[in-house]
C-alpha cells in the first residue's frame, strides 16, 4: 500500500499511480521488477536511486528501442487498474514522436513533460484515466480543446481504430501545425483547427468533448453553453476545487498548508491541484450531471493564462525530471 495521500478528497490520482516511501519501494523492488515496483514514476525512481537495480534499469530503459519501452509502459499501466485496451492504446501511441530530442530519454516514463510555455504532454497514466472516464465509442465525433501536440488524439485513434471522427482545437498556430504533421506521419486522421474554443461553436456536432488544460472560466462559457441548439454531450474538463471541497479538508491537509485558504488557492497556482470532472452536459438548458470526478491532478494553464502559472515553478514535474536526468548522467 502506498504512503498516506496528500488530501482526503477521493478518488485521487495517486490511488492509481502511487508515490511510495523509500521503505515501501525497497519492499516492492524485492517483489517485482523495477518498472512495476516504481510505476516508472520519476519521483519513485529518484527515491529508490541508491538501489543499483534502479539505476541499471533506467540506463537500459533509455537505450532501448521505443517499441520495447512501450511494452514496458503498457504493463505498468495495466498493473495500475487501467483497462488493458486503454493501456495498450496509450503506450503504443509512439509518445517519443511528440517530443523533441531533449526529452527522448523520458518519453516512456509515467510523467508529464513540459514541451513549451503553456504546453505539456500529460503523463501516460493521466491520459489513461481521462480516456476511461470520457468513455469514447466508435462512430462518435470527439473534440479535444487544447489539442497541443496531438498525443491524446493519437491515443484515441489507437483505441478506437479510427472508427470515430477526431477533432482538435488549438489556439497556438505553430503547435497546431506541428501536431498535424506528427499525426499525419502516424496515419492518424484528425482535423485540427486554430481557434479559441471558448469563442466559437466547434463543439456543435461533438458527442464528447474533453478540455486538456486547466481553466476557471466555467463550462457555461464554453461552446455548449452558448446556444440552445447544442445537443447534449459528454464534457470533461479540469476545474479548480469548489470552496466546499477545499474547506472539507482537515486543517493539517497539504492544501491548507500550501495555500492557507480557499481564496489563496484560487489566487495561486491552483492547476497544480485540480479536479478532472466528466459531465453529461445539456448546454441549452445550462444543466449538468456529474458522471465522475478525479482529484489531485495537474494540468497546464491555457496560453492566455497569467504569467504566474505553473511553469514559473515548473510544478508539472520538470524539476523532478531534470534532477533524475542529472543523476542518470553522473
Amino acid at each position: 500500500m502506498c504512503s498516506a495521500l496528500a488530501t482526503s478528497l477521493r478518488p485521487d490520482f495517486y490511488e492509481f499511480f502511487p508515490l511510495y516511501s523509500r521503505r515501501e519501494l525497497q519492499q516492492r523492488l524485492d517483489a517485482f521488477g523495477v518498472a512495476i515496483a516504481t510505476g516508472m514514476e520519476p519521483l519513485n525512481i529518484l527515491t529508490a536511486w541508491d538501489d543499483p537495480r534502479v539505476r541499471g534499469w533506467l540506463e537500459r530503459h533509455v537505450e532501448s528501442d521505443p517499441s520495447r519501452r512501450a511494452v514496458e509502459l503498457a504493463a505498468v499501466l495495466s498493473d495500475s487498474r487501467v483497462s488493458p485496451a486503454v493501456a495498450s492504446a496509450v503506450a503504443q501511441a509512439q509518445r517519443h514522436r511528440f517530443l523533441g530530442p531533449e526529452h527522448q530519454w523520458c518519453a516512456y516514463l509515467n510523467a508529464s513533460v513540459v514541451t513549451r510555455a503553456h504546453s505539456a504532454l500529460s503523463s501516460p497514466g493521466l491520459v489513461c484515466l481521462m480516456v476511461e472516464r470520457l468513455g469514447p465509442r466508435p462512430g462518435e465525433v470527439i473534440l479535444e480543446v487544447g489539442s497541443g501536440a496531438g498525443f491524446h488524439l493519437a491515443c484515441l485513434s489507437g483505441l478506437l481504430k479510427d472508427a470515430c471522427a477526431l477533432r482538435g482545437v488549438e489556439i497556438d498556430p505553430e503547435l497546431a501545425a506541428l501536431s498535424r504533421e506528427v499525426l499525419r506521419q502516424q496515419g492518424v486522421v484528425a482535423e485540427i483547427s486554430v481557434a479559441d474554443a471558448y469563442a466559437g461553436e466547434h463543439s456543435r456536432e461533438a458527442d464528447r468533448v474533453f478540455v486538456t488544460h486547466a481553466s476557471d472560466r466555467g463550462i457555461a462559457s464554453f461552446g455548449p453553453g452558448t446556444s440552445a441548439s447544442y445537443r447534449p454531450l459528454v464534457l470533461q474538463h479540469a476545474r479548480p476545487l469548489t470552496r466546499a471541497e477545499f474547506e472539507s479538508e482537515p486543517r493539517n491537509s497539504w492544501l491548507w498548508r500550501e495555500y492557507g485558504s480557499f481564496d489563496g488557492y484560487l489566487a495561486g497556482d491552483w492547476a497544480w491541484y485540480c479536479c478532472l470532472e466528466t459531465l453529461w452536459w445539456v448546454g441549452g438548458e445550462r444543466r449538468a450531471r456529474v458522471l465522475s470526478r478525479l482529484y489531485d491532478v495537474t494540468f497546464v494553464y491555457p496560453i492566455e493564462a497569467p504569467q504566474s502559472s505553473v511553469f514559473e515553478k515548473d510544478d508539472t514535474g520538470g524539476e523532478v525530471l531534470a534532477l533524475l536526468y542529472e543523476r542518470l548522467q553522473a
